[in-house]
């Protein structure tokens, strides 16, 4: 039997670490997680998330707690190895600690030197995720992250919740669902900017005028309900400095739309107009969207204009909306 060691935050485990133990799983070997400690979500958390990725690839594997209490100095990895009890008739130990790889003969075990610094980012390759860089996990972890409201979901609950949170949730799953089907790249960013895209929602009418005023004064004489989709752009760049160019502009027009948008772009503004709980039939045009975002766009441009006339007047009276349309349906 091959034992393989990974010592890491788990925190969350990510798609790339489950791709790096299939890579060396097989019926010969047994791998021993050991999670460090960390800040961010508790070790019962972090081993939920662990097993859920894992319990059904056909995986052996155990978890092994030893680590996950906070420790202030840097420890001895032939303790550490010592106190795990392997069977006699094992020969290969593999320990990977993210970037580095010690591969270890059994023999060897006992008088092995070297230091693990558990407070190094190197044992840290999750954060990624935790700052809504990029979403490199299963769907089921991904559920069970904004269920317990762990990571980056600490910071957007501080600014949408309830039924403008559980929106905000299913126009990242439609927009990423639509980013797949359609095979457009860095779907990721499809997720983040409909998580993100109402994070101004709920800022006061005084407030709102102050950024606007200061940030993006060219778009001060917009409707005030156009004003949300500027704030949550610009929130979404003070709060989440890695926010990508295309996830900020598609959170910058998704509410009034604008002339010569990019795939995003249309994706956000249309799932955000169709996504299911707004609380009309919209299956027709989520399918359209499905099979060609491009056509769906158009669908639910149209649709959203004919809505608007008949609850709100002349939607062309907002210049942003005007030059859409221009762009896209008037001939």
């Amino acid at each position: 039997m091959r034992n393989i060691i990974i010592i890491s935050s788990f925190d969350p485990i990510t798609n790339k670490m489950v791709e790096d133990i299939l890579k060396f799983n097989d019926n010969e070997t047994k791998f021993i997680l050991i999670p460090t400690y960390s800040k961010y979500a508790s070790i019962d958390d972090r081993a939920y998330m662990i097993n859920i990725a894992l319990k059904e690839l056909n995986i052996n594997y155990e978890l092994n707690l030893i680590l996950s209490k906070k420790y202030k100095e840097t420890i001895d990895l032939s303790k550490l190895l010592n106190a795990i009890p392997f069977n006699e008739k094992d020969d290969i130990f593999v320990l990977f600690c993210d970037e580095k790889t010690v591969i270890v003969d059994k023999n060897k075990i006992k008088t092995y030197k070297i230091k693990l610094d558990l407070n190094n980012l190197n044992y840290d390759k999750s954060r990624e995720v935790r700052v809504l860089k990029n979403i490199d996990i299963n769907e089921k972890t991904l559920d069970f992250i904004i269920r317990k409201n762990l990571y980056f979901m600490q910071i957007i609950t501080r600014y949408i919740s309830g039924h403008r949170l559980e929106h905000s949730i299913s126009v990242a799953k439609l927009s990423y669902k639509i980013a797949l089907a359609n095979d457009l790249p860095k779907p990721d960013d499809y997720f983040i900017a409909g998580l993100l895209h109402d994070l101004g929602k709920k800022i006061s009418d005084e407030e709102s005028l102050n950024y606007m005023e200061k940030y993006y004064r060219y778009y001060v004489n917009l409707p005030t309900y156009a004003y949300h989709q500027f704030i949550g752009a610009f929130l979404s760049k003070i709060l989440f400095p890695n926010t990508s160019g295309d996830v900020y502009k598609a959170i910058l027009f998704h509410c009034t739309g604008n002339a010569n948008m990019s795939d995003i772009q249309k994706v956000i503004y249309a799932a955000d107009k169709i996504e299911p709980t707004r609380g009309y039939d919209s299956k027709s045009l989520i399918d359209t969207c499905l099979k060609d975002f491009n056509q769906g766009f158009i669908e639910v441009l149209k649709e959203n204009m004919k809505f608007l006339k008949e609850n709100s007047g002349d939607p062309s009276r907002n210049s942003l909306t005007k030059r859409c349309l221009e762009c896209y349906i008037e001939e």
